[in-house]
């Protein structure tokens, strides 16, 4: 932006005759600082989580978070050594719990497409060479997508808290197909603050618990922001399998 406003003053009329009066200078340049300090606002850094491995506590990645808007949501994902390798934006207009959303991992080039209209339409393609598949599901109150989990507990967060058990269907896009979980508060790990909420999220089937560890998630007591997050990620590694990992989320204020 610096650049924009050195060349929009060397390209000004400097003489007395200059058609472009001072005041219409003062105007255009006013304008100029305005939509730089916009832009610059739209992006500010808002949370970032990193993605270690439970075992190791070695990096794995970084994810930024970026709202926009009021109902937009965008992530950037980064490698350990800082490389941008993935990019999410995610749109809540349709469903606070359910929302559309594009992502692209260019480590193997996995592309995922969900719209929200009258009903949620899935595109999934694995990896750059391979094909698209779709799919098709019928909107309900049940049903939750991505980052909406998120959005879904802390708008059920007094039932929750009150140890309620909450059942959703949670999209997997790259199973083309939506698994029943059961969401309930937990006691949190030892290591975990005293002022954490915590809840353990497992599928309701018994033979799918047999293969899938349970979610692991905790909530400042008092902001109801997503402090941790342990069990299967979100995005694939360079060989398109989904990495267990051990989230710890920071908020810029």
């Amino acid at each position: 932006m610096k650049r924009t406003l050195f060349l929009f003053w060397a390209l000004l009329p400097h003489s007395r005759n200059s058609v472009m009066s001072d005041r219409a200078v003062i105007v255009i340049f006013a304008s100029l600082i305005m939509m730089s300090f916009l832009s610059n606002r739209a992006f500010t850094l808002e949370a970032e989580g990193r993605a270690l491995d439970p075992k190791t506590k070695v990096l794995l990645y970084t994810e930024r978070h970026f709202f926009p808007a009021p109902q937009v949501h965008e992530v950037r994902y980064f490698e350990a050594d800082g490389r941008l390798f993935a990019t999410k934006k995610l749109d809540y207009a349709q469903s606070s719990n359910a929302p559309s959303f594009e992502q692209l991992n260019e480590r193997q080039g996995e592309a995922i497409s969900v719209k929200h209209t009258d009903k949620i339409e899935l595109q999934y393609r694995a990896s750059s060479d391979a094909a698209t598949k779709s799919a098709t599901f019928n909107v309900s109150n049940k049903l939750v997508i991505d980052a909406g989990f998120d959005r879904y507990v802390r708008e059920h967060w007094s039932e929750l808290v009150n140890r309620k058990t909450h059942s959703v269907d949670y999209l997997v896009p790259s199973r083309q197909t939506t698994v029943e979980f059961k969401i309930k508060r937990r006691t949190c790990l030892d290591e975990q603050i005293s002022e954490s909420v915590c809840f353990e999220v497992k599928p309701s089937a018994w033979w799918l618990s047999l293969l899938i560890n349970p979610l692991y998630l905790a909530y400042d007591e008092t902001t109801k922001r997503l402090v941790r997050f342990i069990g299967r990620g979100n995005i694939a590694d360079k060989n398109g399998k989904y990495q267990t990992v051990d989230i710890y989320y920071q908020y810029i204020e």
